[in-house]
């Protein structure tokens, strides 16, 4: 059920009510990913710090040539 003042507005922006709808639940989604995601940052158990892991993958020959990274 959507009251009448919203539908009012809606339908002054957008004759597809649809559309509309859909891409509203798109950036809800995105938004929640975005929340669930920062409250997990840090969270993460880890034997190492963040820098050595990153320098790791940095090193690892293979892992440049399958993501084509050879400039860095």
């Amino acid at each position: 059920v959507i009251s009448s003042e919203i539908w009012d507005q809606v339908k002054g922006l957008s004759d597809n009510f649809s559309a509309l709808v859909e891409n509203a639940l798109i950036e809800y989604l995105r938004q929640k990913r975005v929340e669930n995601a920062k409250r997990a940052f840090g969270s993460w158990v880890r034997d190492r710090k963040s820098v050595e892991i990153v320098e790791e993958l940095r090193a690892d020959e293979s892992r440049k040539k399958v993501l084509n990274f050879d400039w860095y």
